[in-house]
C-alpha cells in the first residue's frame, strides 16, 4: 500500500498536472483581467485624499454640577464609534453639501456630468435606456427631480468620505477624496467644522429641552405642593388635630378627666374614711368632738358653751345647795336637753357626711364614664393622626422634590451659556500633493493575484465538472475493467499527408510501425492473455453511445489481425446504423447479412472481401424492420457458429449499449466483449451504466479500448499511466 508521503506526492502531482493542463486558460484569464485593469486604471480620473484628525474628549466646564442632561461625553470605544457614525451621517453630509454648494459640482451631482465612454459601453445603461424606451414612464416633476439629485449627491459625497478610529486612541481620522487637491482639503476641514458645530447645537438643544421640561415639571410640582399642603391642613382642622406629632384636644381632655378622676376618688376615699370614723365614735357615744365637722359646727360650739355654763352653774349650786336642790335638777334637765341637741346635730353631720360620700361616689362614676368615652374617642383620633402624618409626609416629599427641581432648573439655565464641544481638531487637512488613486501598481498587483486565483479556481472547477475519462487509471478505478489498449488520436493532417481521405484502418498498412498500429497489436496480445487456456475467437465490440469509435476500433483491429496472418471476418451487427460498408469504402455487394438472416442467400454469398485490409466482412446495407429479432434469431446463432469454424477471429461491430438493447442477445454468444471509450468524450455515468447493463446481460467483458487519445495532452493527466511517458518512448514509433 502507498504510504502517506506517497499519497501526498500524488495529490501534489495531480494539482500540478491540473494547472499544466489548464495553463492556457489560466494565462488567458490573467492576461484578460490584467490588461483590462490596466486600461481601466489609465482611464480613471486621478483622485486626491486629504485627512483631518479630531480628538474626542470630555471638556465640560464644571461651573455648576449638572449631572443628568448636560454632562460631557464619557469617552470610551463605544463613544468614539458613535461619533464616527455621526460624522458619516447623511444629515452632516447634507449640511456640508449645502454650505459648500456641492449640488452645483458635477463631481458629486451626476445630473451635471457629461456622458463618458464608460457609460456608453455600460450594458446596464443600455438596459435602462431600452426599458425607458419600451415603457416610457410619467414625467418627473421638478420637486422629485431635485430630491433625487440631493439623494444621489449625498450618496456620492459619502462614497468619497472615509472615517475611522486611529488605532486604540480617541482620535478620529476624517479623510475625503476628490479629483481636486484643494477641494479635498476644503471639504475635509468643512466636515470637521460641521461636526463640531453639530455637537454644540446638540448640546444647546439638549439644554433647551431640559430647561423647558424642568419648567413644565416645576409648574406641576408647584401645584402638587399646594394641593397636598392644603389637603393636610384641611384634614387637621376637620378632625381637631393640633399636628401630627403633638397632642390632640381629645388627649388634653383625657388627661384632665384622669386628673379629676384621681382627685374625685381621693375625695371619695377621704369622705368614706371620715364617715366611718364618725360612725364609730357616735356608736361609742364619745370622742366625736375630735371630728372636724363637729368642731367646725357653730351650733355644736354654741351648745357646748351652754353646756359648759350649765356645768359651772351646777357645780356652784351643788356646792351651795346640795345634790337635791331644785335648781340642780332643773340644770340637769337643761343639760340633758343640750345633749339631745348635740346628739341631733352630730346625727345631722353624719347625714351630711353620708351625702358627701354619695356625691363623691356619683362624681367618680360620672368621671369614669367620661373617661371611657374620651378614651374611645382618642382611639379614633389616633387613626386620624396617622392619616394626617401621611398627608404631611406627601406634602413634605412634594416640596422637597419641588425645591430639588427648582435648583436643577436654575443650574440648567446657567449652564446653557457654558457649552463646549466634546471634541477638537488636532490636525487640519492640508492640500495633498500625491494622488491617492488610481494606484496603478497596486491595481495591477491585485489584478494579477485576483485573476490568478480566479483562473486556478475556474481550472479546478472545470476539472471537477468534467465527468469524461482522461486516463486509463480513471477507467480502471470506476469500471473495474482493465484497459486493453490506448489508441492514439490520428490527426487529420498526418493522414492527409499520406493520402487524402485516408481512413484510420488504412493507416495501419501505411504506417505499420506507428503508435496507432502498435496499439492494436497490444490489444491482440492483451486479448490473448485475457484467457490463455481458451483464447477468444469471437469478440463483440461495443460502446455506451454512438460515435465513440467502436467501428474504427473494429476495422482497425481486423486490419491489424489480418496483417498478423490471421483469417479474420468483420460482422456489421449494427443493423440500425450500419457503417462497415461505408467505412471500408468497398463497392456494395449483391447480398448482405440481412439477406442471409432472412434466408435470401448463403453465407458465402453474403461474405465480402476487403482486399486492401486482407480480411472478409459481412456488411449491412439497409435497415431491417425487426433488427432485435434478427440478432436474437437462431440463424444469427448458427451464423456465428459457422464463422467460428471458418475463421481465426470473428469481430462483431454491435450497436451501442444505452440507446438500444440489441447487444443483449449478442454479448452472451461471444467469447469476449471489448468495450470502447472515447477519450474526453464518453461520460462517466454513461459508461458506468452501460457496463452494468452488459454485466446484467451476462457478457464476458475482456476490457476497455481507450480510443482517440491525444497522447500529448493525455500525458498531462496521470502520473503513472503509460501515456505519461509517451514523450520519452515516442521515438520507438515511426511517424
Amino acid at each position: 500500500m502507498m504510504n502517506e508521503r506517497e499519497a501526498d506526492l500524488i495529490d501534489l502531482r495531480q494539482v500540478l498536472q491540473t494547472l499544466r493542463r489548464n495553463l492556457q486558460l489560466i494565462v488567458a484569464i490573467i492576461a484578460l483581467i490584467s490588461v483590462s485593469t490596466l486600461i481601466i486604471t489609465l482611464q480613471m480620473t486621478p483622485l486626491y485624499t486629504s485627512t483631518t484628525k479630531i480628538l474626542v474628549e470630555s471638556r465640560q466646564s464644571n461651573v455648576v454640577d449638572v449631572e443628568a442632561v448636560l454632562s460631557g461625553l464619557s469617552v470610551d470605544a463605544t463613544t468614539v464609534d458613535s461619533q464616527i457614525e455621526i460624522i458619516r451621517s447623511q444629515a452632516l453630509a447634507l449640511r456640508v453639501i449645502e454650505k459648500l454648494e456641492l449640488l452645483k459640482d458635477p463631481e458629486f451631482n451626476a445630473a451635471l456630468q457629461d456622458e463618458s465612454w464608460v457609460d456608453v459601453l455600460n450594458p446596464i445603461e443600455w438596459a435602462k435606456g431600452a426599458v425607458s424606451f419600451v415603457f416610457p414612464g410619467q414625467e418627473i416633476d421638478e420637486e422629485t427631480r431635485a430630491l433625487t439629485e440631493r439623494i444621489s449627491t449625498v450618496d456620492a459625497f459619502l462614497g468619497r468620505l472615509s472615517v475611522g478610529r486611529s488605532g486604540r486612541t480617541q482620535v478620529i481620522s476624517v479623510s475625503f477624496t476628490s479629483d481636486t487637491p484643494r477641494k479635498a482639503a476644503r471639504i475635509a476641514n468643512a466636515i470637521a467644522d460641521a461636526y463640531l458645530v453639530d455637537q454644540l447645537e446638540a448640546k444647546y438643544e439638549a439644554a433647551r429641552r431640559a430647561t423647558e421640561w424642568l419648567d413644565s415639571r416645576l409648574q406641576d410640582l408647584r401645584e402638587q405642593v399646594k394641593t397636598t399642603e392644603e389637603t393636610a391642613e384641611l384634614y387637621r382642622a376637620a378632625h381637631g388635630l393640633i399636628d401630627a406629632d403633638g397632642s390632640t384636644i381629645t388627649e388634653q381632655q383625657l388627661k384632665e378627666i384622669n386628673s379629676q378622676l384621681l382627685l374625685a376618688r381621693a375625695e371619695l376615699d377621704g369622705s368614706r374614711a371620715k364617715l366611718q370614723r364618725v360612725k364609730e365614735l357616735v356608736s361609742r357615744g364619745s370622742g366625736f368632738d375630735s371630728i372636724g365637722e363637729v368642731l367646725s359646727s357653730e351650733v355644736i360650739r354654741d351648745l357646748r358653751r351652754e353646756q359648759s355654763e350649765l356645768i359651772r352653774k351646777e357645780a356652784q349650786l351643788r356646792a351651795r345647795y346640795g345634790e337635791r336642790h331644785p335648781s340642780i335638777i332643773e340644770i340637769k334637765d337643761e343639760r340633758r336637753d343640750l345633749d339631745r341637741q348635740i346628739q341631733s346635730e352630730v346625727s345631722r353631720i353624719v347625714v351630711g357626711l353620708e351625702n358627701e360620700v354619695a356625691v363623691a361616689a356619683t362624681r367618680v362614676s360620672s368621671l369614669e364614664r367620661s373617661l371611657a368615652m374620651t378614651t374611645e374617642t382618642a382611639g379614633e383620633r389616633e387613626q386620624d393622626r396617622v392619616r394626617l402624618r401621611e398627608l404631611q409626609r406627601e406634602a413634605s416629599s412634594n416640596r422637597t422634590l419641588y425645591e430639588s427641581f427648582l435648583a436643577r432648573f436654575k443650574e440648567t439655565r446657567q449652564q446653557e451659556d457654558l457649552q463646549e464641544a466634546d471634541a477638537r481638531v488636532i490636525s487640519e487637512a492640508t492640500v495633498p500633493v500625491v494622488k491617492s488613486s488610481p494606484r496603478t501598481s497596486l491595481n495591477l498587483a491585485l489584478a494579477l493575484i485576483g485573476s490568478s486565483i480566479l483562473g486556478v479556481g475556474i481550472a479546478f472547477v472545470r476539472e471537477f465538472l468534467d465527468d469524461r475519462f482522461r486516463t486509463p487509471r480513471e477507467i480502471e478505478e470506476l469500471l473495474d475493467l482493465p484497459v486493453l489498449a490506448t489508441v492514439p488520436l490520428l490527426k487529420a493532417k498526418d493522414m492527409e499527408d499520406i493520402q487524402p481521405g485516408l481512413k484510420p484502418h488504412r493507416y495501419i498498412k501505411a504506417k505499420p510501425l506507428s503508435a496507432y498500429s502498435e496499439a492494436f497489436r497490444e490489444l491482440q496480445a492483451a486479448l490473448a492473455l485475457s484467457d490463455v487456456d481458451n483464447p477468444p475467437k469471437a469478440i463483440l465490440v461495443t460502446s455506451a453511445l454512438p460515435n465513440e469509435g467502436k467501428t474504427t476500433t473494429s476495422t482497425s483491429f481486423a486490419t491489424s489481425l489480418a496483417r498478423a496472418g490471421l483469417k479474420v471476418v468483420l460482422v456489421d451487427a449494427d443493423l440500425r446504423r450500419p457503417s462497415i460498408q461505408k467505412t471500408l469504402g468497398n463497392a456494395k455487394g449483391e447480398y448482405d447479412m440481412i439477406d442471409y438472416l432472412t434466408h435470401s442467400c448463403s453465407l458465402d454469398e453474403a461474405l465480402q472481401t476487403d482486399a486492401e485490409g486482407g480480411f472478409q466482412f459481412l456488411a449491412t446495407t439497409r435497415q431491417p424492420a425487426n433488427p432485435a429479432d434478427l440478432l436474437a434469431s437462431d440463424t444469427m446463432k448458427g451464423m456465428i457458429a459457422s464463422l467460428r469454424r471458418s475463421f481465426d477471429m470473428v469481430i462483431i461491430d454491435s450497436p451501442p449499449v444505452l440507446p438500444v438493447s440489441d447487444s443483449k442477445s449478442l454479448s452472451s454468444l461471444l467469447d469476449k466483449v471489448i468495450y470502447v471509450i472515447k477519450w474526453q468524450e464518453t461520460p462517466r455515468n454513461a459508461a458506468e451504466q452501460s457496463v452494468d447493463k452488459l454485466r446484467d446481460f451476462g457478457a464476458n467483458l475482456a476490457g476497455v479500448v481507450f480510443e482517440q487519445v491525444d497522447m500529448e495532452k493525455q500525458s498531462r493527466y496521470g502520473y503513472g499511466d503509460a501515456t505519461y511517458y509517451y514523450g520519452r518512448y515516442s521515438d520507438y514509433y515511426l511517424s
